[in-house]
């Protein structure tokens, strides 16, 4: 785990700049990025074990989320982050996945929600092929 994901960020790029060098040789990294951990915000009912995600609506992100949600037991509801606290107060859905750094702006944090541990967050690495297409920088004209 991490203090926060611009530290564990620059990590993985410092990490990638003194151990990565023969796997990236290849391409031009850009940039690395890491999400926090994300959590699972259930409404009223807290989730004490995969029974309990039985009958459960649960926001889902994208096709993984999706089909971790179904795998649990629960059913999932596909929506954009910003319609999840009208979503949870309405009865749309039970619960969200959502990593801790939204949930101030959503001002979801309290209301009655049981926040549950969930695991780490993702990674991304952004890399540029040299010779394959534009050039890092160059801007694309758009098609006619």
């Amino acid at each position: 785990m991490s203090r926060s994901s611009e530290a564990s960020s620059q990590a993985m790029w410092d990490f990638l700049e003194a151990h990565g060098q023969k796997e990236f040789a290849d391409v031009h990294l850009l940039a690395t990025h890491l999400t926090d951990g994300a959590l699972l915000h259930t409404a009223k009912k807290p989730v004490r074990s995969l029974a309990d995600f039985r009958g459960l609506k649960l926001r889902s992100a994208n096709r993984i989320s999706t089909k971790l949600i179904s795998m649990l037991g629960a059913t999932p509801v596909a929506m954009p982050v910003p319609q999840v606290p009208e979503a949870l107060s309405k009865g749309v859905v039970d619960g969200a996945v959502l990593p801790w750094d939204v949930v101030p702006a959503l001002k979801t944090a309290g209301a009655g929600q049981v926040p549950h541990r969930n695991g780490p967050g993702s990674a991304g690495i952004d890399a540029h092929r040299p010779g394959a297409g534009d050039e890092p920088g160059q801007v694309r004209q758009p098609a006619r």
